[in-house]
């Protein structure tokens, strides 16, 4: 998407929060003046069929849970720290 989106420059991708909506738009200079806004707020079959992103039900694989893997810990580290 990034290669693709990369030869218009009316489009632009933020990998974050959407309470940090109005810090990338203030950023990127387009605060006030933008058109429209795609968001991606959910999970999808591929991601629960592919059991490597930790959230399948249906087949083994390790408990990450996290919608980016290279962000923050994973649910199996987030347990093993906790306490009952």
């Amino acid at each position: 998407a990034n290669t693709m989106m990369a030869a218009d420059e009316r489009l632009a991708i933020a990998q974050t929060s959407f309470a940090n909506l109005d810090q990338v738009a203030q950023e990127r200079g387009v605060f006030g003046g933008v058109s429209g806004i795609l968001l991606d707020l959910g999970m999808s079959s591929p991601q629960i069929d592919d059991a490597s992103r930790g959230f399948s039900f249906q087949n083994d694989g390790p408990l990450d849970m996290r919608m980016n893997p290279d962000a923050g810990e994973s649910a199996a580290q987030w347990l093993a720290r906790a306490e009952a």
